[in-house]
């Protein structure tokens, strides 16, 4: 359970980056899919709306041309021909023609669902023999069949847009993770030289700003490190040089104590010979060899010479 803990912060910190990247890029590449698409399909509706319209004026003039004769001579075999023509178009749902005063003449529809009344778009035209109108024509067109057109273009267009956002999302995030990869070793390096690790390095091989910025900071925790040698050298050079001051001390102070000891002990051996010197029951004197000059004499000396010490 640690072990996946690590692995979910990982990836979460890999992406953090990639995501703020690839988020705003794939948003803005959707939306204008999203808006290419809908104009597209909303331009294949417009046209497919404008060529039914066409279709239905030509087909309507072409059968009032067709049923002039026909009406005129009321020849009902000759309008079945000519309404069975028309419907070999799949699009052509129904023909209908009736006579100018309104009364039905003749009504011929296609099979199927698609041609039921709810998917036909129909147009009448008016059916002339010799500059006299002498009856009215219905043709009626499905506009089911364009529409699965529309819709299997529309599921066309939906496919495209998620293969297209998939290929761009992994594209996209290539690229991301690229930027972002450099970036998260520089977020290394920096916690690794704020931890004192001034021996690691951010290995980016490229030259471009991040490129630059890893090798400012190489370059940074190389001087960090001469400056941190130089500074314990100098530590260790002026701990040295105190050590060697003590010992000099310590040498020193011993022998001003036993300086100070031998004065003591002659001062004390001066004062014992002094006691002795003076307090000697026989004549006693110190004389300068070089003049036979007294420099000291023993009270018993002074006594013998008649003076007091």
């Amino acid at each position: 359970m640690k072990h996946s803990g690590f692995v979910h912060n990982f990836l979460k910190k890999q992406s953090s980056i990639a995501n703020k990247l690839l988020t705003p890029i794939l948003l803005t590449v959707l939306f204008a899919f999203v808006i290419l698409s809908m104009y597209q399909y909303l331009s294949l509706k417009i046209q497919s709306e404008r060529e039914i319209q066409e279709k239905l004026n030509t087909y309507s003039q072409v059968a009032a041309l067709a049923y002039s004769n026909a009406l005129w001579n009321y020849n009902a075999e000759g309008m079945l021909d000519i309404a069975e023509a028309m419907l070999l178009d799949p699009e052509i749902g129904k023909i209908a023609v009736r006579t100018y005063s309104g009364s039905q003449v003749f009504a011929k529809s296609a099979a199927g669902v698609a041609y039921s009344p709810g998917y036909l778009s129909q147009k009448e035209a008016i059916i002339y023999y010799d500059d006299d109108p002498i009856g009215v024509v219905l043709v009626a067109v499905t506009i089911q069949i364009r529409q699965l057109a529309l819709q299997k273009k529309l599921l066309e267009i939906a496919l495209y847009m998620l293969f297209s956002a998939i290929l761009i999302s992994l594209i996209t995030r290539r690229v991301a993770l690229s930027v972002a990869g450099p970036i998260e070793k520089l977020e290394s390096g920096a916690d690794a030289l704020a931890q004192g690790r001034l021996n690691e390095r951010i290995l980016i091989d490229s030259s471009d700003e991040v490129g630059r910025l890893a090798k400012r900071f190489n370059h940074m925790a190389e001087s960090l490190s001469e400056l941190i040698g130089e500074r314990d050298a100098a530590t260790t050079e002026l701990t040295l040089t105190n050590s060697a001051l003590n010992d000099i001390n310590r040498q020193q102070e011993d022998e001003i104590r036993d300086r100070i000891l031998a004065q003591q002990a002659l001062a004390f051996s001066e004062e014992k010979y002094g006691k002795a010197f003076r307090n000697l029951a026989e004549v006693l004197g110190l004389t300068r060899i070089s003049d036979q000059t007294y420099l000291e004499i023993n009270d018993v000396f002074y006594k013998s010479m008649g003076y007091s010490p």
